[in-house]
């Protein structure tokens, strides 16, 4: 029979219990007047009435404050499920309640449901996400070997032959061909620093915080903008993925500063703590008003 009345709405449960108190109180009362008729006390009449009325009233709230928030303790979860979900626990569901309305249990049902649909969506994201990068670094990494394998092999091939051509007795030629190696050196420097930041080898090697460091360093070289870096927080490894996505965001910040923001100094910090790690990029360029 119990297991009946779970089954019923929160309204027929509200009017259950009303209606068992009033049946209850009735009888009750009944039986008080009719135990007390027989002495025609007026006044002792009023204040058994007045207190019957009183505990009548009394029980009734408390009953229906009782049955009420039994019935609607799922909302406290469902809300509390929210908030882990919010703070990044996916994994948060909506426990079973023995004393939970229908009505109620078919939200839970379909609120967990909405969660487990979220979660599978957000890891298969994830594995396209992570798919994405590896092809492009598998990319990277590939124009990054064909740049070292043949390109900067041809270019200093050539190399060496304009610098045979600087012992020439033409003088003409002694001047084209020191032009030309400067050329040429000049060009095997810009493949060598193209296939580095292509794929750098510190990332692999060293971890995000000496890679980032040298890609700070590096930046700083070639626009001459004085950029500050500073790291707080463990230097342990983390995920490569996540190392390659934050050294990324760090690259195409810095490329962005020096072409667009017209900064003269820049700001570089990568914290870590027991919450996540935070990568900030900025710099004091002038604001653009479009």
């Amino acid at each position: 029979m119990f297991e009946r009345i779970k089954r019923y709405p929160l309204q027929y449960k509200l009017i259950c219990a009303n209606v068992l108190i009033v049946v209850i109180g009735a009888a009750f009362g009944t039986w008080i007047v009719a135990s007390v008729a027989s002495g025609n006390d007026g006044l002792r009449m009023v204040v058994l009435a007045f207190a019957f009325a009183l505990v009548g009233g009394w029980l009734s709230v408390l009953v229906n404050i009782l049955v009420v928030r039994a019935a609607l303790r799922p909302l406290d979860d469902i809300t509390e499920t929210v908030d882990r979900v919010r703070e990044g626990d996916y994994s948060a569901r909506t426990g079973p309640d023995p004393m939970r309305d229908p009505q109620l249990d078919q939200i839970v049902i379909s609120f967990n449901s909405a969660l487990d649909q979220i979660e599978a969506d957000r890891d298969r994201i994830k594995d396209l996400v992570n798919r994405v990068i590896a092809a492009q670094e598998d990319e990277r990494k590939r124009i990054a070997r064909e740049l070292h394998d043949d390109t900067s092999q041809v270019l200093f091939a050539q190399l060496l032959r304009v610098s045979a051509m600087k012992n020439s007795d033409n003088e003409d030629i002694r001047e084209v061909a020191s032009s030309l190696e400067d050329m040429f050196a000049e060009s095997m420097e810009a493949v060598r620093r193209l296939g580095h930041e292509l794929r750098p080898p510190s990332l692999d090697d060293l971890g995000l915080h000496e890679a980032t460091g040298a890609l700070v360093q590096r930046m700083s070289d070639r626009s001459g903008i004085k950029i500050r870096y500073k790291t707080a927080g463990s230097p342990r490894r983390i995920e490569p993925a996540v190392e390659l996505v934050l050294y990324r965001v760090a690259q195409e910040a810095l490329t962005n500063m020096w072409k667009h923001a017209h900064a003269t100094k820049a700001w570089v910090s990568l914290s870590r703590n027991s919450d996540g790690i935070e990568l900030v990029v900025e710099d004091n360029g002038p604001w653009l008003m479009l």
